[in-house]
C-alpha cells in the first residue's frame, strides 16, 4: 500500500505487477500490452505495473517489447541472454 495515499485521505492505494514471461512472443506482444494495460487501468484504488521478460527468444520479441516502454514508465524489461524457462521469468 503506498503510504502517500492513504496520508492523504484519498484511501489505501495498492500496486499490483504483472510479470509475463516472453518466449518468442513478438508477433502477439503488441496485442497482449494493449489487453493488459486496458484491463489494469480500469482497476480502482490500484496503480500497477508490467514486467516483461525476454526469455532467450529468438525472434524480433526483444525489438517488439522495446516499442511500448518508449511512452509507459509503468513497462520495465528485463532481458535473459538464454532461455531459462518460465520459471525462471517469473521469479
Amino acid at each position: 500500500m503506498s503510504e502517500n495515499s492513504a496520508a492523504s485521505g484519498l484511501g489505501p492505494r495498492y500496486l499490483i505487477s504483472v510479470v509475463v514471461p516472453c518466449f518468442t512472443e513478438g508477433a502477439v506482444l503488441p496485442a497482449t500490452y494493449e489487453r493488459l494495460t486496458a484491463v489494469m487501468s480500469r482497476l480502482v484504488g490500484c496503480d500497477h505495473d508490467l514486467v516483461l521478460v525476454d526469455d532467450g527468444s529468438t525472434d524480433r520479441t526483444w525489438e517488439v517489447l522495446r516499442q511500448p516502454v518508449a511512452g509507459d514508465p509503468r513497462v520495465h524489461l528485463v532481458r535473459f541472454s538464454r532461455n531459462f524457462d518460465d520459471r525462471a521469468a517469473a521469479s
